[in-house]
């Protein structure tokens, strides 16, 4: 692939967002040359470059819970850049009416458009959800998901490609904590990932699991007051990448309790140290834990019943510890071979140069 064959667009500040989309867009540029224009607050530096691409940003400022675009040397040249491009991957779409004037000048100049559908705008049945999907009707569109396709599919999107998430990092040894039976959590505290639910499930389970939560966010506050004074309740916050594989190490068991998602990588890595999947049976999550070896899904959104899966686990830990070892063994297995980094990025690449 010669460089900048591919642009990407995104909305997220790729140095600061924490976002499965933001860590998306990092590891696709440490292996893809090309160029990513992004969307950063006024003001903030970074580098150039971030793994084999070249960065555009958009300087912004917020206005209540919009970012939007300051016209400022920087984002002009990071315009005229963007029109060089021959082909244009959008990883999300920015505000609507920012983003229908760049759309409409893109086409006028004939480039070709990717569309990623890496956020929830294609659930929605507001008016500028109708106008995207209308414009997705004329345009190539990359799902992560069955359950996106065939949503698509329905509303007479037709090109549409899809390639989930891969594991970003390998994990050379599955180690077992045979000493502490420790629950993960890892994500961001917001109602979307069921920071209450994940409150509400702590609050109902044995005191002899240990709940390590690993994340930022608006639901800190709920943890704090609702599980400060739990012993068996240790709050880690956002942490680097050698304390957050500690911490997939120490796990017996990774506690998934989102309401709705495109596609947990989260919940690749954890089974790539392999965790048993404790989630709500939801559509994507259907598709990423596809068997009973690989943890529980229980009903939406029943927190006893996912407090029962997590204590079968913690028996089968304590009664069966080499028999729980030899399950993590198989969850990496499975896993590795159906979301392996090398068939998955070399089917992005191949959509990526597809003409």
């Amino acid at each position: 692939m010669t460089k900048n064959e591919i642009c990407f667009v995104v909305k997220a500040d790729p140095f600061i967002s924490t976002t499965g989309t933001a860590r998306w867009m990092n590891e696709i540029s440490k292996e893809v040359e090309s160029k990513v224009f992004y969307f950063k607050p006024l003001g903030i530096t970074h580098n150039n470059h971030i793994g084999k691409s070249e960065l555009y940003p958009f300087d912004t400022i917020k206005i209540k819970n919009y970012y939007l675009p300051v016209i400022t040397t920087s984002s002009l040249k990071s315009f005229i850049s963007l029109f060089s491009c021959r082909k244009i991957y959008f990883v999300d779409v920015p505000f609507l009416p920012i983003f229908l004037p760049i759309y409409f000048i893109l086409k006028i100049c004939r480039k070709r458009m990717i569309f990623g559908l890496h956020g929830f705008l294609q659930r929605e049945e507001s008016l500028s959800a109708k106008i995207f999907k209308n414009i997705l009707k004329r345009e190539v569109v990359h799902v992560l998901n069955p359950y996106d396709m065939e949503l698509l599919m329905k509303q007479g999107i037709k090109n549409i490609y899809l390639i989930p998430n891969f594991i970003h990092r390998r994990t050379e040894k599955i180690k077992n904590n045979t000493e502490k039976f420790i629950a993960l959590f890892v994500g961001r505290l917001e109602y979307q990932k069921g920071i209450d639910l994940l409150v509400d499930i702590i609050s109902n389970s044995p005191k002899e699991i240990e709940f390590h939560i690993i994340g930022e966010g608006d639901g800190e506050g709920l943890i704090k007051e609702k599980l400060g004074d739990y012993e068996n309740v240790k709050f880690l916050g956002r942490v680097d990448d050698d304390t957050l594989k500690e911490e997939y190490e120490k796990a017996s068991v990774f506690l998934f309790p989102s309401r709705f998602e495109t596609f947990g990588i989260v919940l690749l890595e954890a089974q790539e140290h392999g965790l048993p999947v404790i989630a709500f049976d939801i559509p994507t999550n259907k598709y990423i834990i596809s068997d009973t070896s690989q943890g529980y899904l229980v009903k939406p959104f029943d927190t006893l019943q996912f407090v029962n899966a997590l204590i079968i686990l913690y028996k089968f830990w304590k009664e069966s510890p080499e028999e729980f070892y030899n399950m993590k063994l198989q969850i990496k297995k499975k896993i590795e071979e159906r979301f392996s980094k090398d068939k998955i990025l070399n089917d992005l690449i191949l959509l990526f140069q597809d003409p």
